[in-house]
């Protein structure tokens, strides 16, 4: 996803929308997608142990 112009962002809902709506504003397509959470993201912090115990 990330290039010279493309660039995904993750985090809370709340700000990403807020940057969505800034972008849109300014003429920036930007667009939010449904997933639960970035693999990639500090969200996945709360359920690499979890998962890893799973994986064993």
């Amino acid at each position: 996803m990330n290039g010279p112009r493309s660039v995904l962002l993750a985090g809370a809902t709340a700000p990403i929308e807020r940057c969505v709506a800034e972008l849109t504003a300014e003429g920036v397509r930007a667009q939010v997608i449904g997933v639960a959470m970035a693999a990639h993201s500090p969200q996945m912090d709360d359920v690499v142990g979890g998962l890893r115990a799973a994986l064993g």
